[in-house]
């Protein structure tokens, strides 16, 4: 017997996912659309890798990333 355990989401919870995608110009810092709580609760990836968090730094809405590329894709997913 095939089923789902667990709790469901209810029809009023919405899940939305949020992710700033910015393309290098080379620069080091990059303004997110959100401020996360803390450094945990977001993933960067450049150029198709995802970064170590000890790479990058947060400070409100400013991330800073050094090292990549002009013109590579910087991805940063949102949890929470």
């Amino acid at each position: 017997m095939a089923g789902y355990i667990g709790n469901k989401i209810s029809s009023s919870t919405s899940l939305t996912a949020v992710v700033d995608e910015f393309t290098s110009t080379g620069a080091t810092t990059y303004t997110l659309s959100q401020s996360p709580l803390n450094i945990q609760q977001i993933q960067v990836s450049a150029g198709g890798l995802v970064q170590h968090q000890s790479s990058y730094s947060v400070s409100g809405t400013t991330l800073t990333l050094t090292g990549v590329p002009t013109g590579q894709k910087v991805l940063v997913r949102h949890f929470g």
